[in-house]
Order: structure tokens, then C-alpha cells, then sequence
């Protein structure tokens, strides 16, 4: 099967599926199908963040941004999730990505089986007590996608695994048996040729904010608060 994806057009998927998966969230709750599509979204993101790991010319921006971005995001995060305008009990997913790459960038620069176990439990420690989104389950899935890196065979097994178990081991009622469909992203993933593509690159920063303040407005305005 031909490579046919570029990095922005992998971008693109993912986005149009969390806005998809978000304006379920937020707007229409019982509509499942909406939250199915946005399965998509945060395995495409997961191996995106390693990619970039791998090909930024430099660590530090790349760190610094994702954590700006992190920050600027919680308050629309907030508003459109809580209608609050800020919910320390939940962190947005931007964290998680934080947290993640400075966990697999500490690991590489250590030798000691030991002190690189200790990174990877701490970091998942962290995860699970800020509740970031996707929390422990999205730090392992991005874990994969770096430890797997060059096995596709562990890759797809390890992230079917991790999210099989996220459906039927964390809280949320039906909905959170649609994190069965998240599998499906690797289809889009193995259609990756490795090419980073055009531009855009601050569109998909400012997106995720952008959108949360957006879907808050509609659900405010034009539902009347519903």
C-alpha cells in the first residue's frame, strides 16, 4: 500500500476529527457516532508528538511552544468542558504531550535501567495526579509510539491493548466503550511517507484553543446554555 500522508495532512485528519469528537462532547453528548470519529484524533496527535520529537532542529522550542500552548488553552479548555473559567481537577491535553516529551527526553539521556524506570513511573505518577486528558492511557499510547518506533507489529498490538483497556477500565458510562474505534487511526498512520509537508504549522497550535472558545460561544449563545 502506497505511503500517501504527509505530516500536515496527518494533522488535518486528526484535527477534523477532534472537532468532530468535541462538538459531540460539548454540544450533543447522546450522539455517539461523533465521539466514534473522534477516536481518531489523540493516536494521530501521540505519533505526530514523536515525530516531531525526532525531527525539531531544536528540543527546547519545541518543548517551550507545546507548553505555551498548554497554557493558553486551559481557560477555553474550561469554558467549553465545565463552563467554568478554570477547573484545576482537569488539565487539557497539551499537558499530557508536555509531561510526555520531557519524560521520553530524560530517558534518552540515561544509561542506568534503573533511573530510566524511575522517569517513565514518575512521569505516569504526574499524569494521573494533574489529570491531564487522557491521562495514564495517553502517556502510554505515546510511549509506544516511541518505544515501537520501528516495529510496526508491537505498535499496533500495544496500542490496540492500551485502549481495549481504556475502554473497559475507566469510568464514563457507554461513551467510553467508543475508545474501541481509537485502533482505527493507525490505518492513517501507516499511510505516512515521512515528509513533514506545507506550512500551517502555528494553525494547528492556535486551533485547539481557538476551537474550545468557539464550540463555548454556540453552546452559550445559540443553545442558551444546554
Amino acid at each position: 500500500m502506497p505511503k500517501l500522508l504527509n505530516a500536515t495532512q496527518l494533522k488535518l485528519i486528526a484535527i477534523i476529527s477532534m472537532l468532530i469528537d468535541h462538538i459531540g462532547m460539548v454540544l450533543y453528548p447522546d450522539v455517539y457516532v461523533l465521539r466514534i470519529i473522534g477516536r481518531l484524533a489523540f493516536p494521530i496527535f501521540a505519533f505526530l508528538i514523536i515525530e516531531g520529537y525526532y525531527h525539531t532542529s531544536n528540543f527546547s522550542k519545541y518543548l517551550m511552544r507545546i507548553t505555551i500552548f498548554a497554557l493558553l488553552s486551559q481557560i477555553p479548555f474550561t469554558l467549553a468542558t465545565w463552563r467554568l473559567v478554570f477547573y484545576y481537577k482537569e488539565l487539557n491535553v497539551y499537558f499530557t504531550f508536555v509531561i510526555a516529551l520531557l519524560m521520553i527526553y530524560l530517558i534518552e539521556r540515561c544509561r542506568q535501567i534503573e533511573l530510566k524506570s524511575l522517569i517513565f513511573i514518575a512521569s505516569i505518577l504526574i499524569v494521573y495526579f494533574l489529570n491531564s486528558q487522557y491521562n495514564v492511557y495517553g502517556m502510554l499510547m505515546i510511549f509506544s509510539f516511541y518505544y515501537f518506533r520501528n516495529n510496526d507489529k508491537l505498535k499496533i498490538i500495544s496500542i490496540t491493548v492500551i485502549n481495549i483497556a481504556m475502554a473497559f477500565l475507566t469510568t464514563g458510562g457507554n461513551v467510553k466503550y467508543v475508545q474501541l474505534a481509537a485502533p482505527l487511526a493507525l490505518i492513517f498512520i501507516y499511510l505516512y511517507n515521512g515528509q513533514r509537508g506545507k506550512g500551517m504549522k502555528y494553525f494547528f497550535y492556535v486551533f485547539y484553543p481557538l476551537h474550545f472558545l468557539v464550540l463555548f460561544f454556540i453552546k452559550v449563545v445559540l443553545f442558551a446554555g444546554i
